[in-house]
């Protein structure tokens, strides 16, 4: 092998190095995020490496950086970050969104039962009526 050759080997060789390296820090930092939102509450969590989602409830995907690591991270989220590792207790989760939607839901009351809403009173025979006056 000519000395040209160990050198382009090299190089080569440095470089998936570097780039499955790189990939590995990124995962090792990672946090399961919000993959799948559905009415009022999260429907699945994706496995997403540090500084592949921004924003203030981490939900915005950035798709440049995901399409340079599009096949490690396609083997992450297959083979070693599933969605169902997210409700392992030592995995760490982002719940910003999740926080947002449970407050929504007791605003609401989504989930309690209609004489305890806040928005409605009882009467004297636990008839559920809207508003101030009771018949």
């Amino acid at each position: 092998m000519t000395t040209r050759r160990k050198i382009y080997l090299l190089i080569t060789l440095s470089a998936i190095a570097l780039y499955i390296g790189s990939y590995v820090i990124f995962s090792a930092q990672g946090e399961y995020v919000p993959g799948c939102i559905g009415i009022c509450n999260v429907k699945q969590y994706a496995w997403a490496p540090r500084n592949f989602v921004t924003g203030p409830d981490g939900t915005q995907w950035d798709f440049a950086l995901l399409r340079v690591y599009l096949p490690l991270w396609w083997l992450d989220y297959h083979y070693f970050h599933t969605p169902d590792g997210a409700y392992e207790a030592n995995m760490p989760v982002n719940k910003t969104l999740e926080n947002e939607f449970e407050k929504v839901r007791q605003q609401i009351g989504i989930g309690t039962p209609l004489a305890e809403r806040p928005s409605h009173t009882t009467d004297r025979t636990d008839r559920v009526t809207s508003g101030s006056v009771a018949y």
